[in-house]
């Protein structure tokens, strides 16, 4: 089992990556304790936080806390900042690993996040935080179903709490320590043919173009594959002009096709997740009948758009129509406190 010693000051980097409001950042605040220090990435405003923690066996361990996204589709500096931590763009390092953070009370919308990042053929492990939330909730999180769908570890945590905590250490100390390995299954979806052949074409280029390294063909994949989603004649993602040409002729190709990049790129992985989901979470609690029947109505296309409707005219009466009299008995009461 290769070991780093902090004797020798070598440094396993790995980047903490998750949703907003997954708990990430009081994760790395636990991990890290009083290391951590905030910066300011060079070229964009969004923060980002550095951190070192002590682990008996890997040694000392440097924790890049990136601004929480959703994707990594680049559509705002949150998410262009998480990639190029992720991916070591724009001057920084390539992580060793990456260390997601999940919402256990969300747990299928921020799985979303994950499938993107193991795609990059990175070693990946995840922390499902906030489990106190889930268990309020009625959710039961299924470990050993989660590992055996997507190949990785997973582990709990209260991160508020600092439960799970030392357990985490534990499991990231032997994780990083087992470096290098085979890190990750295949892709859990399967792209559009048409989408594989200009994958196919705009992976050497991309190999040759970029300034940081793909290590693998799955990786070289992957990034032509998030060229292909986030690169458009208005977008200001920077990078070489041949591959950036390169990546809209491919676009143009498929447009031409009729393939809508969006639909071919979201609706697989959530396909996925959903079919997964049942395996995943179970309610143990049963949902409020009556609560859905109420929700049922309100999000009703026809329905609920007749209710809000209904809500507004009223509001409306209360203040155009409704308010007279009380207006008008407003000015009667301080006329005659004048008088």
């Amino acid at each position: 089992m290769a070991t780093r010693a902090p004797a020798q000051q070598a440094l396993f980097t790995v980047a903490v990556a998750g949703n907003p409001n997954s708990g990430k950042t009081t994760l790395f605040n636990a991990l890290t304790g009083a290391s951590a220090r905030t910066g300011n990435h060079p070229g964009i405003t969004v923060e980002r936080r550095d951190g070192m923690v002590d682990l008996p066996r890997s040694g000392r361990v440097r924790l890049v806390d990136v601004p929480g996204s959703y994707s990594l589709n680049a559509r705002s500096p949150e998410e262009e900042l998480a990639i190029n931590a992720i991916l070591g763009r724009r001057g920084q390092a390539r992580p060793d690993a990456v260390l997601v953070v999940l919402d256990a009370s969300a747990l299928e919308r921020n799985l979303y996040l994950l499938m993107q990042v193991m795609e990059f053929d990175l070693p990946v492990m995840a922390v499902v935080n906030m489990l106190d939330t889930a268990r309020d909730e009625g959710l039961d999180i299924s470990f050993d179903a989660l590992r055996e769908t997507f190949g990785i570890p997973f582990v709990g945590t209260i991160a508020r709490r600092r439960q799970g905590v030392d357990l985490l250490r534990r499991e990231l100390d032997d994780f990083l320590g087992a470096l290098p390995r085979r890190t990750n299954p295949d892709w859990a979806w399967t792209p559009h043919d048409s989408l594989v052949r200009e994958m196919n074409e705009l992976a050497p280029l991309a190999g040759e173009e970029v300034s940081f390294e793909l290590p693998s063909e799955q990786s070289r994949r992957a990034f032509s594959f998030w060229l292909l989603s986030c690169i458009h004649r208005e977008s200001d993602l920077v990078v070489k002009p041949r591959l950036r040409e390169a990546t809209l002729a491919a676009r143009e190709r498929l447009e031409k096709e009729e393939l809508d990049l969006d639909f071919e790129t979201i609706v697989p992985r959530w396909r996925f997740i959903d079919e997964a989901s049942d395996r995943l979470v179970k309610r143990e609690k049963p949902r409020n009948a009556r609560t859905e029947r109420i929700d049922a109505v309100l999000t009703h296309p026809l329905w609920g758009s007749l209710f809000f409707l209904g809500v507004m005219t009223l509001v409306f009466q209360a203040l155009f129509s409704w308010s007279e009299p009380l207006i008008a008995g407003i000015e009667h009461g301080f006329g005659w406190l004048s008088g």
